[in-house]
Parts: C-alpha cells; sequence; structure tokens
C-alpha cells in the first residue's frame, strides 16, 4: 500500500494549520464532538498521528461534566484503531492511550497491563508515568507498591536526563519520589531528609525548565507547600522551622485551605515577622519575640525604610536571602557566638541609631549586614 493509499487526503501547511485551530476550538470551547471529529478526521486521513489520537478520544469519550460524547456514543472499536493507527504511524505515545484505553474504557486489567509494559520497553515517559501510579493506588488487580512506583520514576528521570530533557516529566518523577518518601510505607521508608532532597531537586529542574513561560509553575502550585509541610511538621530526620514552613507555604500560588489556615495561624503566633536574623539573635539572648529591640527593628522598617525608594525592595531581598543565613549559621556549633558579634557589630549600633532617629545611617549599617553575612554564610 502506497503511502497516498493509506493517507488519501493531502492538505497544504495553511489547510493543516486551520484545521487544528478548528479542532481544538469545537473541543475546547464549544464542546462540540461532531464538528471536531470532522476537523481532526480530515487532518487524520492526511497522515497526521496527533489528529489520529484526538479521533481516537472523540470516539472514545463518554458524557461528563467537561464535554459530550458523540450523538450515538462512545465507540471503543474505532478508538482502538485510531490510536494504533498513531502507533503504526510513529506516534510513540499512541502507547500510552493504547494502555489507557484498554483499563478505563474496557476495563481490561490484563491487556492494559501488557501495553504499559510496552511503555517502559519503548521508555514512554506518559505510559510509565501511569503505570507508576497504578502501583501507588493498587489498580488493575495490582496490590500497591510505592517501591516499584519508585522504580519507575527513577527510570523516567535518567531518561529524561539522557535526552537533555528539562520537562514535565523529570520534574514530576523528582516531586513523586519525594511523595513516596513523604507518606512512606508499601516498600518505602518514611523519611523527611530524602523527601524534602528530592522536592529541592524538583524546584531546581522546574526553574531550568525549557519553556521560560513555565518556569516555577510547578514548583509554587505543588512543590512549595509540600515542603512547607515538612519544616511545619518537624519530624523524620528534619528538624521543625516555623520561619522555613511559612516561608514557602506563602511562595504557594494557589493554596488550599490547610495553607492558608496555617499561614493565619503561624503569621497570630508571630512567625514570619520579617526580621529573622534579629530575631534569631535575639532569642540567643532569651529575648522575646515582642521585646524592645524587636519591635524597634519592626517598626523602623514597617514606618521608615518600606517608604524609602529602594526600600521594598531591599525588605524583598531581606526575605529571600535571611531565612538561609540563619538556617546556615543554625547548623553551625559556634552559632551562639555568631549570634553575639552580630549583634555587637551591627545590630547594637543600629538601634542605638533608631533611638538617635538616624535612619539612613542605620539603613546603611542594615545593608552592609546582610551583604557580609550573605557572602560569608551562603557563597
Amino acid at each position: 500500500m502506497s503511502k497516498n493509499d493509506e493517507f488519501p487526503i493531502e492538505l497544504t501547511d495553511l489547510e493543516k494549520f486551520n484545521l487544528k485551530i478548528s479542532g481544538n476550538y469545537y473541543t475546547d470551547e464549544e464542546k462540540n464532538p461532531v464538528k471536531a471529529l470532522e476537523a481532526y478526521l480530515k487532518l487524520a486521513n492526511a497522515g497526521d498521528a496527533s489528529a489520529m489520537i484526538s479521533v481516537g478520544m472523540i470516539y472514545e469519550k463518554r458524557d461528563t461534566p467537561f464535554g459530550k460524547a458523540l450523538p450515538g456514543g462512545p465507540d471503543d472499536d474505532a478508538a482502538l484503531k485510531w490510536y494504533k493507527k498513531a502507533l503504526n504511524a510513529g506516534y510513540s505515545d499512541a502507547l500510552y492511550f493504547i494502555a489507557n484505553h484498554y483499563a478505563c474504557a474496557r476495563n481490561d486489567n490484563a491487556e492494559a497491563l501488557k501495553w504499559y509494559k510496552k511503555c517502559v520497553d519503548a521508555q514512554n515517559l506518559y505510559g510509565m508515568e501511569e503505570f507508576a501510579k497504578i502501583y501507588i493506588d493498587g489498580k488493575l488487580s495490582l496490590p500497591k507498591d510505592y517501591k516499584k512506583a519508585m522504580q519507575l520514576y527513577l527510570k523516567m528521570i535518567d531518561i529524561a536526563k539522557s535526552k537533555n530533557e528539562k520537562s514535565y516529566s523529570l520534574i514530576n518523577g523528582m516531586f513523586k519520589i519525594g511523595e513516596l518518601y513523604y507518606k512512606g510505607g508499601y516498600g518505602v521508608e518514611k523519611n523527611y531528609v530524602k523527601a524534602l532532597d528530592w522536592y529541592l531537586k524538583a524546584v531546581e529542574a522546574d526553574m531550568n525548565r525549557d519553556n521560560i513561560t513555565f518556569r516555577e509553575e510547578y514548583a509554587k502550585d505543588l512543590i512549595y507547600p509540600a515542603i512547607g509541610k515538612i519544616y511545619d511538621e518537624g519530624s523524620y530526620g528534619v528538624k521543625q522551622d516555623l520561619e522555613e514552613a511559612l516561608y514557602y507555604y506563602e511562595k504557594t500560588d494557589y493554596p488550599d485551605f490547610f495553607v492558608k489556615k496555617r499561614i493565619k495561624e503561624l503569621k497570630s503566633q508571630g512567625v514570619g515577622s520579617g526580621c529573622f536574623i534579629t530575631t534569631a539573635v535575639c532569642q540567643n539572648f532569651g529575648k522575646a519575640d515582642d521585646c524592645y529591640e524587636l519591635t524597634a527593628f519592626r517598626n523602623f522598617r514597617d514606618t521608615w525604610l518600606i517608604n524609602q525608594a529602594d526600600g521594598k525592595n531591599l525588605i524583598a531581598q531581606y526575605y529571600e536571602i535571611a531565612p538561609k543565613i540563619v538556617k546556615k549559621i543554625n547548623c553551625l556549633p559556634n552559632a551562639a557566638k555568631i549570634y553575639k558579634n552580630i549583634w555587637s557589630e551591627y545590630l547594637q549600633p543600629s538601634l542605638n541609631l533608631i533611638e538617635a532617629d538616624e535612619n539612613s545611617a542605620c539603613k546603611k549599617i542594615y545593608v552592609d549586614m546582610v551583604n557580609t553575612l550573605r557572602n560569608k554564610f551562603l557563597n
């Protein structure tokens, strides 16, 4: 059979573009499967493998709150036929759609598992990711097995790295391994140190995505609140750090009810006042959170510094850097001595200047302190 016999329609690039726009519009906006199918079928019959997948999905679709099936109802045989056509056309992700079709549309566990294993053999990341979720949830008659799920995620990560892909699959694999260590059980130890390590790897990968538009998107949605919970709970090898917990909770773009509640509770307890270094120093001297010194520094920040031309930027930089400096100092055996030196060299002179209403001079010492400590403990 010639290529023209297999794909009888020939389209110009402009026609292909318009049909894709039309198919996407009728699928996502109008929710009209008949019109969408008409557009995608033309593309599929011209050899467009991704359109073949779209045709299969329309034939497979059931009525849901998010869209309707075709008027005659789903046609699973037609769906499978088009998925396999896409696979024959070299579209490797069709393996995932075929496996998912057997699992969800036909409830054929044995056939679904066979195709998910083909996904692993073909190094198809979407299929491997779904296979891992099956082990996590204990579906397709398989027992829950976090260890096997983790093995799949580790393999996904290795594949993505070997292809130099800075993709969603790489980030998600790292995050999911972190989740498995956070949950523990089913063959995996509960270990917050390892969970935190994998969460931070996922953040780094997210910040280095190839697509700049999506950088840090995953972190702000899922990873930051997960890191916040680890610091909030402070268990299984990780010391509780409510300042760090609040820091990560507040970096979340769409906090859920729990995160919103914890942010409010932590702030009501005086956590996150912003004077991280001064708070640590004063705590070292056994002073309360509402002591004279801390109140004076906060008043300087909130009534004078914030109103300067560069004030908001300096405060934002401080919020970013100071918790990390404190964290580094707290890990050192001579932390108490370091805090005493910070007090005598920077904070005591700053307090004297605040009391003398010499705020500009205080600001200069403040900037010098942050820069010096950053260079010493973070660089």
